[in-house]
């Protein structure tokens, strides 16, 4: 859990910066997504991240986990696909394919905030 909460301890402090620069009181929300090759477990991450939002403008705050899959495409027919359980076999004509971009992401989407009325 120690790689979880080293992630959950930044995205609260990214989400603390942007909410004072906005002048926001409080951080409702915050969205990231999580590429299947960065090995990082959806329950621990949610898990760290509720530690790590304690006594922070994030102490309510919701985290919500897009994945990103691992993405290969076809070099037969160019189709590009999701590698589901590391079956990289085409799922249009069945060959092997071979890596593209994506799957390694752990980027911090948005943060939702509320200001003071």
């Amino acid at each position: 859990m120690m790689h979880e909460l080293s992630i959950a301890l930044a995205l609260i402090d990214v989400a603390a910066a942007e909410s004072r620069r906005a002048g926001a009181t409080r951080v409702s929300r915050v969205r990231c997504r999580v590429g299947e090759l960065r090995q990082i477990e959806d329950a621990l991450l949610r898990e760290a991240f509720d530690v790590a939002r304690e006594g922070a403008c994030c102490g309510a705050a919701e985290l919500i986990i897009e994945k990103a899959p691992l993405r290969a495409w076809c070099p037969r027919c160019r189709a590009a696909f999701a590698v589901q359980q590391w079956r990289w076999n085409c799922p249009e004509c069945g060959v092997e394919g071979e890596p593209r971009a994506g799957g390694d992401e752990l980027e911090l989407l948005s943060i939702d905030v509320e200001a003071p009325t």
